[in-house]
């Protein structure tokens, strides 16, 4: 076994969305790797009854991990959970000085959009003589939504300076830390477990052929254009389904709003909360996936999960023309690509779906190799581990 890394900076382990799963498996390549990975979570962010049964510390899918605050769930008051906050910082700072101490610790490995963090661990970096690895995921000024305006700009101007190795989710994030001068910069884009997506034997068949698009509700916009290009679509037997998540009353509202006012609200189907199973079957049985990507700087700076998710369960899709899509994808090859982002563009993209049952089968097929070959954890965990091991 290979010396010890920390994996810091996100409190929301094992269950989470994105940046939850894209942690379990980069940890779980370099595990596969010999290494052994301990994600420490500062404190619980979990709400106490909502999700059960989450230890304090053990063991996920072969990683481990641990709250250093005692438990993996938020306090129910001020007080508590202020106090666990505390004690989550101590206790981690303790941690990691006790890896080093007992000469075990390689690498603290950093994923969080607080530039606060970033400092904090580069300083420990710095004084224990530990190389420091930040996993970037988004440009985090170009997130409008984002309310802390400062922070954002200190970490992308500043945080790829005060840290020893950058890894990057995009081809855009690369160029702008390579202006940076890190001492070493990988490229780790959408990661998969593809071979957990072959066990999972349930294919979802609700009477009806249907597009499906799977996301954060909070992606408003990108679902009102979802619904516009559908609602240009002739054909009346096909379905959208749209399976969000992770948003508030008001974000859920406006999806509802907006199908009702579509002229095909007796076709769009909007569900949540469903079992992981239960969503890949649903990725599994629709006649293909639909992921637009935005001419703006957020999107060509994101690299989104459900694309390796979408590849993972054979199914074709389709998407635009912009940011990370140019490096993997050709329309007609292995996806449906829109050369604009424009609802009418899209919908003559959908409707190519519907062309050749044959053609679209090919392009489901190939559109499985791409992401074998690129976004399966175990080619992504190889590229972290050269990172950590290989150049330093």
């Amino acid at each position: 076994m290979k010396k010890t890394i920390f994996y810091v900076g996100y409190n929301v382990f094992p269950v989470g969305f994105g940046q939850t799963q894209r942690e379990l498996l980069i940890s779980k390549g370099l595990t596969e790797k010999g290494c052994r990975v301990v994600i420490l979570c500062r404190y619980g962010t979990y709400a106490p009854g909502k999700i059960a049964n989450i230890l304090a510390e053990g063991t996920f899918d072969g990683v481990e991990y641990k709250y250093c605050s005692g438990s993996a769930y938020r306090g129910q008051s001020f007080f508590k959970r202020n106090l666990k906050k505390l004690k989550g910082f101590l206790n981690e700072i303790g941690t990691i000085i006790k890896g080093k101490m007992s000469g075990d610790l390689k690498a603290i490995l950093i994923t969080t959009n607080s530039f606060d963090n970033i400092l904090l661990y580069s300083i420990l970096g710095k004084l224990l003589n530990v190389q420091t690895v930040i996993d970037n995921t988004e440009y985090w000024t170009a997130v409008k939504r984002h309310k802390f305006a400062l922070g954002d700009k200190l970490y992308d101007k500043y945080s790829y300076k005060i840290i020893d190795k950058v890894i990057c989710i995009s081809d855009f994030l690369l160029e702008k830390s390579a202006s940076k001068k890190p001492a070493a910069l990988v490229k780790i884009p959408s990661i998969v477990d593809f071979s957990k997506f072959e066990s999972f034997d349930f294919i979802s068949k609700p009477g009806f052929e249907y597009f499906l698009f799977c996301g954060s509700a909070v992606y408003y916009p990108v679902i009102e254009f979802i619904i516009n290009a559908f609602n240009l679509i002739q054909d009346r037997k096909i379905s959208l389904v749209l399976i969000c998540g992770n948003g508030g009353k008001g974000d859920y509202d406006k999806i509802d709003q907006k199908i009702a006012a579509s002229n095909k609200k007796d076709l769009i189907h909007f569900k949540s909360n469903l079992a992981y199973s239960e969503l890949v079957g649903w990725y599994k049985g629709s006649l293909a996936l639909l992921i637009p990507l935005r001419p703006t700087n957020e999107d060509a700076a994101r690299f989104p999960h459900k694309i390796g998710e979408y590849c993972a369960s054979k199914r074709p899709i389709v998407t635009t023309n912009f940011g990370e899509i140019m490096y993997y994808f050709k329309d007609g090859v292995n996806a449906f690509v829109s050369g604009e982002y424009e609802p009418q563009s899209y919908a003559n993209a959908l409707q190519n779906v519907l062309k050749d049952k044959n053609v679209t089968e090919m392009i489901a097929s190939r559109s499985f190799e791409t992401g074998k070959n690129n976004f399966d954890y175990t080619v992504c965990g190889e590229t972290a581990f050269n990172l950590i091991y290989n150049s330093y």
